[in-house]
C-alpha cells in the first residue's frame, strides 16, 4: 500500500476535514480569492484552495437548506448530535458549558482500516446577529478527555456560517483548515476529497428539513 507524500497530504486534508466536518495552525485568509470548485450538485458546492505557508488545502463546503434559521441554528448547535448528520463521527459529548455560548466538544472519529481512529476536544464559540450567526470552532488540549487508543487531533479549526434567507430557507457554509496528526493511505485520501464533505453537508440539509417538519406539527397541535 502506497502512503502519501507531500502532494498527497495536500489532498488528503480534503477528506479528513470532511471526516471530522470540524476541524491548523493557520488562520483562514480574509479573501474570498483562489477558490476552486470540486463538486457542485444539488445545492451544494464543495470548494478547495491552497493555503501560503501550509501543505493542507482549506476546504469550504456550502449548501441552501429549506429549513426556517432558527431550526438549522439550533442543529448546529446541538454538538451531540453531530453524529447524526456525520457518518464518522461515532460519538459527541459536551465536556463544559462556560456559557450558552462558548463550551468545550469532544469529538470521537472512527476511521476506516487500516486508520486508526482519531478524536479531538474543540473550544466551540456563537456569536448571533440580525439572522446571521457565526460559529467557530479551535482544537485545545484537554486533560478532562484523556487520549485512549485515538489518535488526538490538536491543530484543527472550523467557521460555519449559518445566514436567514427568507423565512424558511438558510445557507449554510463551512470553512476548514486542520492538521491530521499522521499519515493516511492515499486510496481514502482520494475516496474522501470530495465525497464526505458533499455526504455530510446533505445528510444535515436532510436533518435540518426533517426537524422543520416536525416543529411545524407540534405548533399545528
Amino acid at each position: 500500500m502506497r502512503w502519501f507524500n507531500k502532494m498527497d497530504y495536500k489532498h488528503y486534508a480534503l477528506g479528513w476535514v470532511a471526516v471530522l466536518f470540524s476541524l491548523a495552525g493557520a488562520a483562514f485568509a480574509d479573501t474570498d480569492e483562489g477558490w476552486q470548485i470540486r463538486k457542485d450538485e444539488q445545492g451544494i458546492t464543495v470548494y478547495a484552495r491552497e493555503v501560503a505557508d501550509s501543505p493542507i488545502d482549506e476546504i469550504r463546503a456550502s449548501a441552501s437548506i429549506q429549513a426556517p434559521y432558527p431550526v438549522v441554528l439550533a442543529l448546529l448547535l446541538d454538538h451531540t448530535a453531530r453524529p447524526q448528520w456525520n457518518a464518522l463521527c461515532q460519538e459527541a459529548r459536551v465536556l463544559q458549558s462556560g456559557t450558552p455560548d462558548e463550551q468545550r466538544v469532544y469529538f470521537y472519529y472512527k476511521m476506516p482500516w487500516p486508520v486508526t481512529d482519531r478524536d479531538l476536544v474543540m473550544a466551540l464559540s456563537v456569536n448571533d446577529a440580525d439572522g446571521v450567526a457565526i460559529m467557530k470552532g479551535t482544537a485545545i488540549a484537554d486533560d478532562t478527555a484523556p487520549a485512549g487508543k485515538a489518535v488526538r487531533v490538536l491543530k484543527a479549526r472550523e467557521e460555519w456560517r449559518i445566514e436567514r434567507l427568507d423565512e424558511n430557507s438558510t445557507r449554510v457554509t463551512m470553512t476548514a483548515l486542520m492538521d491530521p496528526a499522521g499519515p493516511i493511505p492515499a486510496w481514502l485520501i482520494n475516496a474522501m476529497s470530495v465525497s464526505q464533505p458533499y455526504e455530510a453537508m446533505e445528510q444535515l440539509r436532510l436533518l435540518a428539513s426533517q426537524r422543520a417538519v416536525a416543529a411545524t406539527a407540534q405548533i399545528k397541535k
